[in-house]
Order: C-alpha cells, then structure tokens, then sequence
C-alpha cells in the first residue's frame, strides 16, 4: 500500500514539474520576444507569438493588448483576420452558447494559428453539446498535430464506439498506431486499416500495403 502511495506521489509531483517547465518556457519566450520587439517594433508576427505566450499563462489583458497591436500595424493580415474573427465568434457564443458552429468555426482559427489547446476547448465543448462520432474525429486531429498520440487514439475509438460505420475513424487510428506506436500495436493498427479499407477508405489498402504486408 505504501508503494502506491509513493508513486501516486511521484506521479503528481512529475505531472507539477512539467507544467512548472511549460509556464518557465512562457516567461522565457515572452523576454526573448520583448527583446525582439525592442528592435522590431513594427513586426506583427512578434506581437502575435506574446499575445499567445501571455495567453497560456492566462495574462488576459496583455495578450489582448498584443492582439489589438496586430490589428493596429496590419489591419489586412491575414493575422489581424484570424484574431477579428475569433473575437465576433466569442460574441456571438455568448449571445448563444449552444450552437456548435460558432464553437468549430472558432476552433478551426485557433488550430491556424497553433492555439491548440484553445481548439481542443472548443472542440470538447461541442462533444458536450452534440457528442458525435464525427466531432470527436475533429478532436483527435487537433491532438494528433501536438503528439497526443494515445489522446487521438481515444477519440478515435470513441468515434468507432458511436460509428461503427466511421471508416476514417478506423484510419486515423490505424496510422497512429503503425506510425508512432511501435511493433507491438502493429496488430491492431492493421486490422484498423483493413475494417476501413472494408468500409470504402480510398487510402486504407495502400497503407496496408506499405505497412502490414
């Protein structure tokens, strides 16, 4: 009992230090790019990095002042687009906090513009709203572009759960697991790809081929 005890310990404690290292990396980004600015003041692209460094360590007002910066040196970017487009969307979810458009569309821009765990909020959001096979897929792609592999795989077998019939669900499991789980899911990720290939996947045979022969 003691032993688990102790591990339980060590988990938290290394699950404390990682996150500990993300917001240092922040603080570390955000005086890189204080610096950067001091000689570029004019550059959009640095003000956009600082309002997302200063978003994920929840500094609200001054990543928005960083945004509003974007805006005010490129009102025509396709930045100052993105970051327009995602406050209108944030109105209009207050205005009506059940409509999943307004949450996908808004997750679509953060995931353009590498606010990932932004998207996967918006994203779960919806599967709390409209919990589909489909929007679950949506998830797992978000995962899948910051190496959540095992939390793409779940989303994806919850996907499967809800559709048996979702072959792209089979396939995007099957190739994480061919190509970031190793020999010993080879298996599984196999017979994934076969049960999409069997549901119409135009991909699934050739990654068969490629991978499982």
């Amino acid at each position: 009992m003691r032993i688990i005890f102790i591990i339980i310990i060590f988990f938290l404690l290394s699950c404390q230090s990682e996150e500990e290292k993300k917001m240092a990396n922040y603080e570390k980004e955000i005086i890189s790019l204080n610096e950067k600015i001091i000689n570029n003041d004019k550059f959009d692209s640095l003000y956009f990095k600082r309002g997302n460094a200063y978003g994920n360590l929840s500094k609200y007002k001054e990543s928005i002042k960083d945004y509003n910066m974007v805006i005010e040196l490129n009102p025509k970017s396709r930045l100052s687009d993105n970051i327009g487009a995602i406050a209108d969307y944030s109105i209009a979810i207050k205005l009506d906090s059940t409509n999943v458009n307004y949450y996908s569309e808004r997750a679509e821009i953060n995931r353009e513009l590498n606010k990932h765990a932004e998207a996967i909020k918006d994203r779960t959001k919806i599967i709390q709203i409209e919990p589909s096979s489909e929007n679950l897929l949506q998830r797992a792609y978000i995962k899948y572009d910051i190496e959540d592999y095992v939390g793409a795989v779940n989303d994806c077998q919850e996907a499967i759960r809800l559709d048996k019939k979702n072959s792209q669900a089979y396939f995007v499991s099957g190739h994480i697991r061919l190509h970031h789980f190793g020999s010993k899911q080879k298996t599984q990720g196999c017979l994934e790809l076969s049960k999409a290939g069997e549901l119409g996947h135009d991909k699934a045979y050739d990654l068969i081929k490629e991978k499982c022969n």
